[in-house]
């Protein structure tokens, strides 16, 4: 599978829904370990159960694991790279007044001319 395509959601909901309840999942477990009266509780008095919910918790979570890395690359990854791309590109002075002076046909860039060309072809 291919990274950086957002059909994935369309070709395989069922990995992209289990990559987000086990990151649901992930999120609730830690919110209930910030509890600490909660955690100190079933520490004290159900040590086994604590162990064996932990041990459940943990093969769940594994399982998740596939449907997790699908989500975050087919959907997250994407989206990372569109919000890097738009911080990184030069939002300077300078180049608002090239897509002004442009639009009013004082001047014409390469790619702009490449695409009158290509409008013009069809």
């Amino acid at each position: 599978w291919n990274c950086s395509e957002f059909a994935l959601a369309i070709r395989d909901p069922v990995s992209v829904a289990v990559g987000v309840f086990g990151i649901i999942g992930v999120l609730i477990i830690q919110t209930l370990s910030n509890i600490p009266e909660f955690m100190r509780d079933i520490r004290r008095r159900q040590p086994l159960l604590y162990i064996l919910i932990l041990f459940i918790v943990m093969i769940i979570w594994l399982k998740f694991v596939g449907g997790i890395l699908v989500l975050l690359c087919g959907i997250a990854l994407p989206l990372l790279l569109v919000f890097i791309h738009s911080s990184c590109r030069k939002r300077s002075l300078r180049n608002k007044l090239a897509v002004n002076t442009e639009l009013v046909g004082l001047k014409q860039t390469p790619m702009g001319f490449l695409i009158d060309v290509s409008i013009d072809d069809l």
